[in-house]
């Protein structure tokens, strides 16, 4: 319940003013694309009762209560999303494979060539990935056109790495590079959302990171957070090897 809402309910109202109150409860989410006029006929309620009713609250009219009521709203949609971005947070933290990102780490430490390839929002992860590998000396080449890539592997050399950010881990997409990669002998990382990933019989390592799509402004997202942290749990214990190598 928001604030103005909560407010409402510990004044003294008028009966036809509680009607409008609770009208604008029950509706609250619609009320901001409401007119007035909508509002008072669907409410049953005069118009001098709505006006009453927002100078109580302590608002000029109707338009400016119209308006709090959708910031509001908006400012509650946002901290929900936060919450639910900390959950996830929390959740991929807590359900870490040390194991398979030692195994990870074990192949971004060789002196082999690297490539790492995200599209869409993996790429973000896959750019994150390369910038701070890079700062820390270890060579690598960022590609976000997989067919770039596929071209690369048909003249690699035996033992190249590619890591490769896919939230869904498409099958049909990725196959092909997938087997041209294991028939090159080359090494293959795959980090994904999909657990159980076709895929993972082409892949030397796969890690599958926790995800969860929530709802922001009645549109479905998945801001690849756990992928963000995974990425950024790698680039940790990468930096701390390499401080320690060069000490």
């Amino acid at each position: 319940m928001i604030q103005i809402i909560e407010k409402a309910y510990t004044l003294q109202l008028t009966e036809s003013e509680r009607e409008l109150l609770t009208y604008l409860h029950e509706n609250i989410e619609s009320i901001p694309y409401m007119s007035a006029q909508k509002i008072s006929e669907n409410s049953f309620v005069s118009s001098a009762t709505m006006t009453r009713f927002c100078i109580k609250l302590g608002f000029s009219g109707f338009h400016d209560l119209k308006y709090q009521i959708k910031q509001q709203l908006l400012q509650a949609e946002g901290n929900a999303s936060k919450s639910n971005i900390i959950t996830l947070f929390n959740k991929t933290t807590e359900d870490v494979d040390i194991h398979s990102l030692e195994k990870i780490l074990s192949f971004i430490k060789c002196d082999s060539s690297l490539y790492i390839h995200g599209s869409g929002l993996n790429y973000i992860c896959a750019k994150y990935l390369h910038v701070n590998l890079t700062t820390a000396d270890r060579p690598c080449i960022l590609i976000g056109d997989r067919h770039v890539l596929y071209s690369l592997s048909e003249s690699m050399q035996e033992g190249t790495l590619f890591i490769i950010f896919s939230g869904d881990s498409s099958y049909d997409r990725y196959k092909k590079l997938a087997e041209k990669i294991h028939q090159m002998k080359g090494i293959l990382i795959l980090i994904t959302t999909k657990k159980d990933s076709r895929l993972a019989s082409y892949c030397d390592a796969v890690y599958c990171v926790k995800e969860d799509n929530f709802m922001y402004h009645d549109k479905e997202i998945n801001p690849r957070i756990g992928m963000l942290t995974i990425t950024q749990i790698i680039i940790e214990m990468y930096s701390s090897a390499y401080m320690l190598n060069n000490k």
